[in-house]
């Protein structure tokens, strides 16, 4: 609760310092854009480089080509029938994700959602998908960050394109080693296991959008997906904000 009102306090005194000195970009300290409010520069804004060109159409890596399977995916197990990134993690978008992640800069939620929004309307068919589900992280987790981005983002897209968000229903039952520290094999097997559906009779014969920020091995989204798979989903899509690369 202390971490939370926080939080609170902490945007309400942003708000208060915006109207009396200029915003400044979160990334490079100049002045913030003010045609659309983010709180990045029009330098920074036009730096982020979108995942918008020919992709793998199974893990969304980019080609110069479209591919049904890329050498970047080729030995991999996935289970998830697509992947979709809007971004590219590097540059102004990973910092900005650090900030958003590790460092409570909630504010930076508009700009992230208002990239993966134009992402979706132009290249991901909603009306396929009944439920809208989260990379949930473990409740030891949570309450030390006191929320989830994957969550975030999710709930969004669940008001917009009115899809049911399938909320606390995907569980994290164990909790592993920080993936960042883990090499790709070691992150696969870091996750086995991990996750759980409290709510198996809402899964069965339905279709998952599944959101988190970063598809970095897609170790932790093969999971959930085949959690979601064993619990009866008939099929899973997973869309993150960004690809690392």
């Amino acid at each position: 609760m202390v971490s939370n009102l926080g939080q609170i306090g902490a945007r309400i005194l942003e708000s208060v310092r915006g109207c009396v000195y200029p915003r400044v970009c979160y990334i490079c300290g100049k002045e913030a854009s003010s045609e659309t409010g983010y709180l990045l520069c029009e330098d920074c804004l036009g730096s982020i480089r979108l995942n918008d060109g020919p992709v793998c159409r199974k893990c969304g890596h980019p080609l110069r080509v479209y591919s049904n399977g890329c050498e970047f995916c080729k030995d991999s197990d996935y289970l998830f029938d697509s992947a979709f990134s809007a971004g590219i993690y590097e540059g102004t978008l990973r910092e900005a994700i650090h900030l958003f992640k590790y460092e409570s800069r909630l504010e930076l939620e508009s700009v992230f959602f208002d990239i993966m929004i134009d992402f979706a309307e132009k290249c991901i068919d909603m009306s396929l998908f009944d439920w809208i589900a989260c990379v949930p992280l473990h409740k030891i987790k949570e309450r030390e960050r006191s929320f989830n981005q994957a969550g975030i983002l999710a709930r969004h897209f669940s008001e917009i394109y009115n899809i049911p968000f399938f909320g606390t229903n995907l569980l994290k039952i164990r909790k592993d080693l920080a993936q960042i520290e883990l090499s790709r094999e070691a992150r696969r097997k870091s996750v086995r296991d991990s996750f759980k559906v409290k709510r198996p009779d809402l899964t069965k014969g339905r279709r998952f959008l599944l959101i988190d920020d970063v598809f970095t091995t897609g170790s932790t989204l093969n999971e959930c997906t085949r959690t979601l798979l064993k619990s009866g989903a008939s099929g899973v899509s997973v869309f993150t904000l960004a690809k690392d690369i």
